[in-house]
């Protein structure tokens, strides 16, 4: 069996690479073929390349990376079964340019897996709680940059979870302990005027849609701004200017999933 994967393996293995690689702000990659291993996304079988697939670091969400991805799978795909059959005719070994390199990379990351950025959705490490010194499963997945963190997030982390998870998984935060969705994010064109600092997720001017959501800009961790379209997802309540956004809401709540994909307060997360 074969499997696509769109990233350059050994680089951004697991489940969603696309949104890894724009949180990240990577400004291309390549489609991989690959057989299908005990090796999740395994760099050592790998069949086929595409030709490099452009990311726009600056504006492109989840959906316009799909579509570009889904561009390049007839070619890449095509390649690999040739290979596949050439191989079975005791034609064609693996691709040994392209794999050996890419296996030599893939070779540290049992060493140093800190080192290659993954893409794996939820990824338990032990976090030892400073205070009770109790030793616990904390995210660094992927799933643990959904939720806006204000405290760490600066503006361009928030911008781009917010098209990293736009029209797949969604970024949230909470406002007065009600869970609040967001739907865009963008970036101030100019710099803020120096003034007074803001408390990380103080709503600064808040101006009401008439679809029901509200258009929001909000003070960020580094001193910059950003504006936020959303909506509370249950509950008929209203932002205010001079309220604060935060991060209570655990993730699983926020998607309705296991408790495996939460990050424990102070643990390492997701970068």
């Amino acid at each position: 069996a074969i499997n696509y994967h769109p990233a350059d393996l050994p680089l951004y293995r697991g489940g969603l690479p696309l949104q890894a690689m724009i949180l990240g702000g990577e400004a291309s990659f390549r489609v991989c073929c690959h057989q299908l291993t005990e090796i999740i996304d395994d760099p050592n079988g790998i069949l086929s390349v595409s030709q490099p697939v452009p990311i726009c670091p600056l504006t492109d969400d989840y959906k316009a990376v799909f579509a570009r991805t889904l561009a390049a799978l007839p070619d890449v795909v095509g390649s690999a079964l040739q290979r596949v059959e050439a191989r079975g005719e005791g034609k064609a070994a693996p691709l040994a340019a392209k794999a050996a390199p890419l296996a030599a990379e893939a070779a540290p990351l049992a060493e140093r897996p800190s080192s290659v950025p993954h893409s794996f959705a939820i990824k338990l490490v032990d976090y030892t709680d400073p205070a009770t010194g109790q030793v616990l499963k904390s995210n660094v997945g992927v799933l643990s940059r959904v939720c806006v963190e204000w405290s760490e997030d600066t503006a361009l982390d928030v911008e781009r979870a917010a098209r990293a998870f736009a029209g797949n998984l969604g970024t949230y935060t909470d406002y007065e302990g009600l869970p609040w969705k967001i739907e865009q994010c963008s970036l101030p064109q100019e710099l803020p005027v120096a003034g007074r600092p803001q408390a990380p997720g103080t709503v600064l001017e808040v101006e009401r849609l008439d679809d029901g959501a509200s258009l929001v800009r909000v003070a960020t961790v580094d001193g910059q701004t950003v504006t936020l379209t959303g909506r509370f997802t249950a509950a008929a309540a209203e932002v205010e200017a001079g309220g604060c956004f935060e991060s209570r809401t655990p993730i699983s709540s926020f998607l309705g999933i296991s408790r495996r994909a939460d990050r424990v307060v102070g643990a390492p997360r997701y970068a």
